[in-house]
């Protein structure tokens, strides 16, 4: 006899329960009995499954969570450039530090040294002393803009105007082989097998926020985002309940 892997493993050793009975105790999988209908295996389509006679079509979509980035290149006139885009999946947690760097970058969210942003202790000192960094950035830049303002308006026309007859060659020729970065948070819906997402939201972000929570993923450990497979549901408790959503109809005995 197969022993019990599950933690309650004495009560279904010493209980007198069916086999069926202990094996729904120690898998919490509640499909994992059920069969795959020979045309949608035909068709491999998974979603539709046989159990207890009845057809049971189940909900697919998880939430998935990335870090985005895209490069172009316009090149020369008339060539066509050259684009690249990546896709790192992150978890749920290091997302939504994500968005609040992004809410503190805006002026959105105030910041505040003295509250915890990651549980990780170590971790949580690295986001603070990035946004520390930042908001100095931005006083610096605060108190730059209003030793401009106190300037004569006619001295800043003098200055932007050989300022920006010198930046028009100057990006003139830097805009036929730079490329352009942007750096995304992704939120989607779908799932592994889809044609086209349900959902796909993007959020732009700056490249240090992308930086950290580039770091960040690596730190955290996590196994299943260790490569990006991208189609890692993570069991977070939405996850878990999206998985359980089904719809069920009762088996027609001429057909089967």
């Amino acid at each position: 006899m197969k022993k019990c892997k599950c933690k309650k493993d004495r009560k279904c050793r010493g209980s007198k329960k069916t086999n069926k009975q202990r094996k729904s105790q120690c898998n919490p999988n509640p499909f994992a009995d059920a069969v795959i209908p020979p045309c949608a295996e035909y068709l491999e389509n998974e979603n539709i499954l046989v159990l207890d006679g009845e057809l049971i079509y189940r909900n697919a979509n998880k939430i998935y969570t990335f870090i985005t980035t895209s490069a172009s290149n316009n090149g020369t006139t008339g060539s066509l450039g050259e684009a690249l885009e990546t896709n790192v999946e992150i978890s749920i947690t290091t997302f939504i530090i994500g968005l609040f760097i992004n809410q503190v970058q805006m002026g959105v969210i105030k910041y505040d040294k003295t509250k915890p942003i990651h549980p990780d202790e170590k971790i949580d000192l690295l986001i603070h002393e990035c946004l520390q960094n930042i908001c100095e950035e931005n006083n610096e830049e605060n108190q730059s803009d209003a030793e401009m303002n106190e300037k004569s308006k006619e001295s800043q026309k003098d200055e932007m105007g050989e300022k920006s007859d010198k930046s028009e060659g100057d990006n003139e020729s830097q805009s036929k082989n730079a490329a352009e970065f942007n750096y995304m948070l992704t939120f989607v819906i779908s799932n592994g097998n889809a044609i086209a997402t349900f959902v796909n939201y993007q959020i732009n972000i700056t490249e240090l926020n992308y930086t950290i929570l580039l770091a960040l993923n690596r730190l955290e450990g996590d196994p299943g985002l260790y490569f990006p497979n991208n189609n890692y549901a993570t069991p977070i408790p939405v996850n878990l309940y999206l998985a359980g959503l089904n719809i069920k109809f009762p088996i027609d005995k001429n057909c089967f």
